[in-house]
């Protein structure tokens, strides 16, 4: 992936790496995915070519200054023309909303409860 430098774009690095990264985690949000996609942005050649373009933050070292991870996720999936066409749909945004919620809400849990398991295949004597 190439990445475009102040050369290209006439603006400074540092303040596109600020604008690129702010722009990014606000893919997390799947109220502002459902936005875009009312607006018809998600149909546009140019910007999907930009969301190709971001790919790069999922990589070292630009996946570190990500702090939410979600927005990755929804970066892949707005590569789907079906989650595209889908997102515009405010009962799927909100399944979408709403399956966020739980994952953060039964993250931890859901770690401790397969440390336990792990530990436990591990105390379990080989045969």
């Amino acid at each position: 992936m190439v990445i475009a430098g102040e050369a290209e774009t006439g603006i400074p690095d540092d303040k596109r790496f600020a604008v690129e990264l702010e722009f990014v985690q606000c893919l997390a949000n799947p109220h502002y995915l459902n936005w875009l996609a009312q607006q018809r942005f998600l149909d546009d050649a140019c910007f999907l070519n930009y969301l190709r373009y971001l790919q790069y933050w999922k990589e070292e070292p630009y996946v570190q200054y990500i702090i939410y991870p979600h927005a990755l996720k929804m970066l892949d999936l707005l590569q789907s023309p079906e989650f595209r066409a889908a997102i515009v749909n405010p009962a799927y945004k909100e399944h979408v909303h709403s399956q966020q919620l739980f994952f953060w809400q039964h993250w931890r849990t859901n770690r401790l409860h397969e440390t336990a398991q792990l530990k436990e295949v591990l105390a379990t004597p080989a045969e």
